[in-house]
C-alpha cells in the first residue's frame, strides 16, 4: 500500500472520529401491545398453510394430559400455592437427580408467568407456567449472605422458598429459620434454585457470592413435567397448601 493511500485512509479515520458525536438517553417510553384474536382478522393464507401440520402436531404435544390436580395452583406474591408446589419440586428433584441433601429451595415468583387450573394438567398448562429456559442448579451459600438474601426480599418483596419460614415485620426479618433451625452466619448452605436466580438477577446480587455452584442442562419446566408424570404413575395427584413458610405481621 503506497504511502498515499495510506495518508488518505488515515486522513478520512481522524475526520470520522472527531466529528463523531456523543449521545444519551434522555427519556425511555413504551406501551403495551395486546397479541389477540384482532391481529387473526387478516391471516397470511401462505404462512398458514405452511405451518398448519406443525400446528397439529405442537397441539397434540401441548394437549397431552400429564396429570390431574384437585385444586387450582394460584400464583402470586411471596406465599401462592404454585410457588409453594414449585419451590417443594425444585428441592424434591434436586436431591434426585443430583443425588445431594438441600437447605433449602429458591424459585423467583417472576418466572411463573401462569396458574395450574384444577382438573386434568397438560404439557402446555406447564409450557404456560414455566415458559423461560432456566436451568436447576445448587448453590452453596454462607449464612451470612443467606441472612443478607432474606433481608433483602423482606425489604424488597418476597420470592418462593421450601424448607424455610421466615416472619417478617415493617420490611424486615423478625425470624428465619431453615430446616426449623436458626441460620448459622458460619454455616455453608445448600440452596436448590435456577440458574437465573444463582447470577444474582432480580436484585438478588448476594447469591453471586456463593462458593460453589453446580449447574445442570435440566430445564426447569421439564423437571417439572417429569415431576408430575411420576406422580400420575404412582397414582397420585398434584396438591398444594399455604403453610405459613412465609408469615407478615
Amino acid at each position: 500500500m503506497n504511502k498515499t493511500i495510506i495518508f488518505t485512509l488515515a486522513f478520512i479515520s481522524i475526520i470520522l472520529f472527531s466529528c463523531k458525536e456523543k449521545y444519551s438517553v434522555t427519556k425511555i417510553e413504551g406501551n403495551m401491545t395486546v397479541m389477540d384474536s384482532t391481529f387473526d382478522a387478516f391471516p397470511n393464507f401462505k404462512a398458514t398453510q405452511t405451518l398448519a401440520p406443525y400446528q397439529q402436531q405442537y397441539r397434540q404435544i401441548m394437549d397431552s394430559v400429564i396429570g390431574y390436580s384437585d385444586i387450582c395452583l394460584e400464583k402470586g406474591l411471596g406465599q401462592s400455592l404454585l410457588g409453594n408446589f414449585c419451590s417443594d419440586v425444585i428441592v424434591a428433584e434436586t436431591e434426585r437427580l443430583f443425588n445431594v441433601n438441600v437447605d433449602m429451595g429458591l424459585m423467583n415468583r417472576g418466572g411463573l408467568r401462569n396458574s395450574l387450573p384444577k382438573g386434568h394438567i397438560t404439557l402446555g398448562n406447564v409450557y404456560q407456567a414455566l415458559p423461560f429456559e432456566n436451568r436447576l442448579c445448587v448453590i452453596s451459600l454462607k449464612g451470612n449472605d443467606v441472612k443478607a438474601l432474606f433481608d433483602f426480599l423482606a425489604a424488597n418483596g418476597m420470592q418462593c422458598i421450601s424448607n424455610a419460614k421466615v416472619v417478617i415485620q415493617d420490611k424486615k426479618v423478625k425470624s428465619l429459620t431453615i430446616n426449623n433451625q436458626p441460620v448459622d452466619i458460619n454455616k455453608i448452605y445448600k440452596i436448590a434454585t435456577i440458574d437465573y436466580i444463582a447470577e444474582g438477577n432480580d436484585g438478588m446480587t448476594m447469591l453471586a457470592n456463593a462458593v460453589d455452584v453446580t449447574k445442570s442442562n435440566y430445564i426447569i419446566r421439564d423437571v417439572f413435567a417429569d415431576y408430575i408424570r411420576n406422580l400420575t404413575d404412582n397414582n397420585q395427584i398434584i396438591t398444594s397448601k399455604l403453610d405459613d413458610r412465609i408469615i407478615y405481621k
